[in-house]
């Protein structure tokens, strides 16, 4: 019996002593303080799980950050605000080397209410379309001018302009 007793308290200690935390390296080493699970590797990467679109939809109760890749649609998905969203992947927002086939009624840049678009160089204005009939195109044009129905094209053209339409 005392033998018993001895296991059992000396689990309870073994159990009270551990950390909740995982290591998964190549090195041997600790996880970081901050991670509940550490997967470390020069050699070899972290395989998300794979699914279908209708295995994905089928999750009962997704987490919020819920991760899996969509084999049907060959991209990565992830729970967010109740619903799946997509994360960007190469064939889907505007690349620096141009796209193809984009409908002019789908593909744009822009904004889908009245706030203004606006184009920055090196944190300064460099553009604004506004649907007040403001117009600017050029660095720190119409710098100090938010009136409406002004435009202002070229390098600092409109910069003190304050007042007037």
């Amino acid at each position: 019996m005392k033998k018993c007793y001895l296991l059992i308290i000396s689990c309870m200690m073994i159990v009270s002593m551990s950390f909740a935390q995982v290591a998964i390296t190549t090195d041997g080493s600790s996880p970081d303080g901050s991670a509940m699970l550490d997967v470390k590797s020069t050699s070899k990467g972290l395989l998300i799980p794979r699914m279908t679109t209708a295995q994905r939809l089928a999750i009962n109760a997704p987490a919020e950050g819920l991760m899996v890749y969509d084999s049907d649609l060959g991209v990565y998905c992830y729970r967010r605000i109740g619903a799946w969203k997509i994360l960007v992947n190469e064939s889907q927002g505007w690349l620096l080397t141009g796209n193809a086939a984009t409908n002019p009624s789908l593909h744009f840049l822009g904004t889908t209410d009245t706030s203004r678009l606006m184009f920055k160089v090196n944190n300064y204005k460099a553009g604004t379309i506004s649907t007040l009939g403001l117009t600017l195109f050029g660095y720190l044009a119409g710098y100090s001018n938010w009136a409406i129905s002004n435009t202002f094209i070229g390098y600092m053209s409109g910069f003190a302009n304050t007042t007037g339409s």
